[in-house]
């Protein structure tokens, strides 16, 4: 029996309270294809409408979650990849929102943008490890990613084609932009223009001149991510090297803000805001146009001393280079690397 995806829909058409994993593998040719009248897409090999029933299911623990397209070669000759699912704006349903393992490969899907941080709402809030491989990504979504998903602790994109033409000197700026968010920075630039403009929000009164915003760091463990072949492993070691080194300088620069915060503080009263933690809830920035829910005051120096305490070069995460089939090309795969977790919770070894 060939099984659809419309075998699928209604199979999931009522909601499953009880489930705990749930993992679809898409393989994106047929032998005859089958269109929609409407928009010639084959009928029989995309997974939007289930997709699109399990985001009308109510928030339940799901709490693990796998969809993998394989990747194969075009029969044709051509580069474009048949994607079984093209539809991902209900990333962001109340079913993903206690998910905390989620593997998603759908290649050369640019993701990210699925994936996107908005300032009303968390997507993915409770996620810890995430792999995205096969994914079109570059460095700056990479970034991106670690700095909206505040539980993720070990992320995978083997084949994204992360650096294939990257020189040694990219990997160190990657890493920095790994462990701190550089857009935070300019946040805190243009919310204090504004306030110097006296645009402030609020009923009346006074308003700060000035405020701080500590920029979001990293807390990943460790990172995963396959290189090209002919990068042998004295080379890994220069990449590997240079990812510390940025990293290492991000973490000094996040050290600088937040004693500079501090000193501003007990000197001049200016207040210092973060971004929350995973369940907190706090109050917007005293301007209208940069209104961030849930921003938090800091205002007890031992919640300072706390922040000082950063990871610096020996608080990198482990970064293997080897890709899911490195052993098999003589690379051995680093300690504490995220390909083992993952097949510790997939029980298989995509």
């Amino acid at each position: 029996m060939k099984f659809t995806p419309d075998h699928l829909r209604r199979l999931s058409h009522k909601p499953m309270p009880n489930l705990r994993y749930l993992s679809l593998r898409c393989r994106p040719y047929e032998s005859k294809v089958i269109c929609h009248p409407s928009n010639d897409r084959p009928a029989h090999t995309y997974y939007d409408s289930v997709l699109e029933t399990f985001a009308g299911w109510p928030s339940a623990e799901l709490p693990v979650i796998s969809v993998v397209e394989d990747l194969v070669d075009d029969p044709t000759g051509s580069s474009a990849q048949p994607l079984s699912s093209f539809y991902l704006d209900n990333l962001s349903s109340p079913l993903l929102f206690l998910t905390r393992v989620l593997r998603l490969r759908i290649p050369r899907l640019e993701i990210v943008r699925f994936l996107r941080l908005s300032r009303w709402r968390l997507v993915l809030p409770r996620i810890t490890f995430l792999d995205l491989s096969t994914c079109c990504l570059s460095d700056l979504d990479v970034s991106e990613l670690l700095h909206s998903l505040p539980r993720l602790r070990h992320l995978v994109l083997d084949h994204c084609n992360l650096f294939d033409d990257a020189h040694t000197r990219d990997w160190a700026v990657f890493g920095h932009h790994c462990m701190l968010a550089g857009k935070d920075l300019n946040l805190e630039r243009l919310v204090n223009r504004r306030l110097a403009l006296g645009g402030a929000s609020g009923t009346g009164g006074s308003h700060p001149r000035e405020v701080r915003i500590l920029p979001r760091v990293s807390a990943l463990l460790s990172l995963s991510l396959s290189v090209p072949a002919h990068v042998d492993a004295d080379a890994r070691r220069v990449l590997l090297a240079e990812f510390q080194r940025g990293w290492a300088e991000a973490a000094t620069v996040f050290n600088g803000i937040v004693s500079a915060a501090r000193r501003s503080r007990t000197e001049e009263g200016v207040v210092t805001y973060r971004f929350p933690w995973p369940g907190e809830a706090g109050s917007a920035l005293p301007v209208r146009e940069y209104s961030f829910v849930g921003m938090m005051v800091v205002n007890d120096n031992d919640e300072f001393s706390q922040l000082s305490e950063v990871r610096g070069a020996e608080g990198c995460p482990v970064v293997c280079l080897a890709g899911r089939s490195g052993k098999e090309e003589g690379i051995e795969h680093a300690g504490g690397y995220g390909h083992s977790i993952g097949w510790d919770i997939w029980q298989d070894t995509l």
